[in-house]
């Protein structure tokens, strides 16, 4: 649970069916994530779990993480940290997670898609949902298998992609041009307003590894 939209949602969902679930956060002391994301468990009622770390915890495990991943790729590695250790905390409670990976590319969460036509916006975002396995699931994939944690990420559901691409380019942004907006009125009456209306940040600029 980073306190964003995407895993917010998740969770709403996961509790309406399993109350007091677990949640896990982490993020460098006073990072926007692990507010965000407390704000979030406490309004779910979750089993909340947090890992804090700083700068010589980033480098230790800096060689094991590009190691698994295969890349030295900077945005990757970046956002690759705090998930290693994220699928760390994890994995002393649980053998699967929830991931909210999959979101931004098929609901427009990336403020670049505002202004596009119609045809380059989804164009675009076919684009972004086919080039996942090679950045945001390889991510999760590689972090969480150091751990032997199974990572599900229900946004990517065959039936929820083949739905999310019907929907009306145009629905995808607010009236003031908030991106994601399918999202957001669909999360209402299940997450607070702070989280709905979050602004959306990068995953390591989130948890403090920028």
């Amino acid at each position: 649970m980073s306190g964003g939209l995407d895993s917010s949602l998740l969770a709403a969902l996961a509790v309406e069916q399993l109350p007091g679930i677990d949640s896990f956060a982490v993020g460098a002391e006073g990072s926007d994530d692990l507010e965000y994301a407390r704000i979030c468990a406490k309004y779910l009622g979750t089993k909340h779990h947090e890992l804090v770390y700083n700068a010589q915890d980033l480098a230790q495990v800096l060689n094991t993480v590009i190691r698994s991943l295969e890349t030295y790729d900077a945005p990757l590695v970046r956002s690759s940290v705090p998930n290693y250790y994220l699928a760390k905390l994890a994995a002393g409670h649980v053998n699967t997670v929830l991931s909210g990976e999959g979101a931004d590319e098929l609901f427009a969460g990336y403020s670049y898609l505002l202004g596009l036509s119609t045809n380059e916006l989804q164009r675009e975002m076919r684009t972004a949902v086919t080039n996942m396995h090679s950045l945001s699931i390889q991510r999760s994939n590689r972090m969480t298998s150091l751990f032997g944690v199974e990572v599900l990420i229900p946004f990517l559901d065959q039936d929820l992609i083949e739905y999310a691409f019907r929907i009306k380019p145009e629905l995808h942004f607010g009236p003031e041009d908030e991106v994601k907006w399918v999202l957001r009125t669909a999360s209402a009456s299940l997450l607070p307003e702070e989280v709905i209306y979050r602004p959306k940040q990068k995953f390591s600029r989130g948890a403090g590894s920028a």
